[in-house]
Formats: C-alpha cells, sequence, structure tokens
C-alpha cells in the first residue's frame, strides 16, 4: 500500500503486547516494512530464534546515531532495490 511505513522501531516491552506480537501483527498489514528492535535486551536476544523472524534488525539501547544512520540506509536501498520500476 502506498500509505505503508518504510521503517518501524519497537521496543519488546509496551503495554498490552510484547514487540514481538505487534511485529506480527504489522507483517500481516505491511508485510514489506522494516521493522528494528530497539531493546535493552539487544545483545541478549537471540536473532536465529524463530520469534524474531519479523524484525529486520534488532539494535542495543541507547543506539548510536551512526549505527541508526547505517541501518536506515541499508533498509531505504533494499526498499528502493526491491520496487517495480
Amino acid at each position: 500500500a502506498e500509505d505503508a511505513p518504510d521503517v518501524i522501531f519497537t521496543d519488546l516491552g509496551m503495554p498490552e503486547m510484547d514487540g514481538y506480537e505487534f511485529a506480527r501483527e504489522v507483517k500481516k498489514v505491511y508485510p514489506p516494512v522494516h521493522i528494528i528492535l530497539l531493546s535493552g535486551w539487544g545483545n541478549q536476544i537471540n536473532e536465529v530464534d524463530p520469534k524474531t523472524r519479523n524484525f529486520y534488525r534488532i539494535l542495543s539501547k541507547p543506539p548510536k546515531i551512526q549505527k541508526l544512520r547505517e541501518v536506515l540506509k541499508e533498509a531505504s536501498e533494499e526498499r528502493r532495490g526491491n520496487e517495480k520500476p
């Protein structure tokens, strides 16, 4: 959809649902969106765990601005590469 976001940042700990459930629900509506998890547990999260499959990247909080720039640039380039001419 044209109104679909390119990137969504989320956390694991949120009221009402956790970040895993949030990512699953977002992917149902906007499959191509890149979901970036920001978490204080970032270094301890197993990126191969099936629960993390909906995350584009997992970053530890607080993220360095340079790391955010790198991830956003990668996501942008990937999204542009997947667009149909």
